[in-house]
């Protein structure tokens, strides 16, 4: 009995040194990474650790048994599947977020309006992996709802993560490409009336007392203000 009791304690000991995980969409990144630094600054003794992608590939990692304690979502779809697949001890909005299309200054020059996408002649049309990441997804739904998707098919190519199809704006490497409104500075931007609503979720994966605090703390309405300052809605 002594001996059960003695490897108890030092499994708790363990679970109580090992940092708070956390899986988030990349597109988080601006937001998370300076919220999660002034929450270590305050919390000394809880250690957090921090790692992005798509949110479709995070999800599949969680289900799969990743050490992962918070969820962050850019699709309530995720945390859905996720939840089919492991209990999930809470679940909250985050924020609101837009797709948009950001163009080249090339483009732009051809592109006024989305309609004029299939007609434009544009050769690389970048967009996340509809199967994985969420604004990928979010713009599948947008051409299809405006009959341009068949018509666009050739010039689509596909990003892992809604940063990567920035990186590639940034390079030159496409001539469009679907990115959310809070990662669009520095593009010629058009507005998308016919996308989907963005919504973030967090998830509660692993229900202990210091990814409970993390959890409560990244929701709740002290949150807003730097969110917004990170171009985020607040959630629908």
């Amino acid at each position: 009995m002594r001996a059960r009791a003695l490897l108890s304690c030092c499994l708790l000991a363990a679970c109580a040194r090992r940092p708070v995980r956390i899986a988030a969409a990349v597109s988080l990144e601006p937001w998370l990474a300076p919220e999660l630094a002034s929450f270590s600054a305050g919390h000394r003794g809880t250690e957090v650790e921090a790692s992005y992608g798509g949110s479709g590939a995070l999800e599949r990692q969680v289900e799969a048994g990743a050490p992962i304690d918070v969820f962050l979502s850019a699709d309530p779809e995720w945390v859905d599947r996720l939840g089919a697949h492991v209990r999930l001890a809470a679940r909250a909005p985050l924020a609101g977020n837009r797709l948009v299309l950001a163009l080249s200054r090339e483009a732009a020059a051809r592109v006024r309006r989305p309609e004029d996408l299939a007609a434009a002649g544009l050769h690389r049309v970048a967009l996340g992996r509809p199967a994985s990441v969420p604004a990928g997804r979010y713009a599948e739904k947008t051409l299809r709802a405006m009959g341009l998707w068949d018509p666009l098919l050739p010039a689509l190519v596909y990003a892992d993560h809604v940063a990567e199809v920035r990186a590639w704006l940034l390079r030159g490497d496409v001539e469009a490409g679907f990115v959310y409104a809070n990662e669009a500075a520095g593009f010629a931007v058009l507005p998308l009336p016919r996308a989907p609503p963005v919504v973030l979720i967090a998830a509660l994966v692993s229900d202990t007392p210091r990814s409970r605090e993390v959890f409560q703390y990244l929701t709740s309405r002290e949150r807003a203000s730097s969110l917004a300052a990170a171009g985020f809605l607040p959630p629908e």
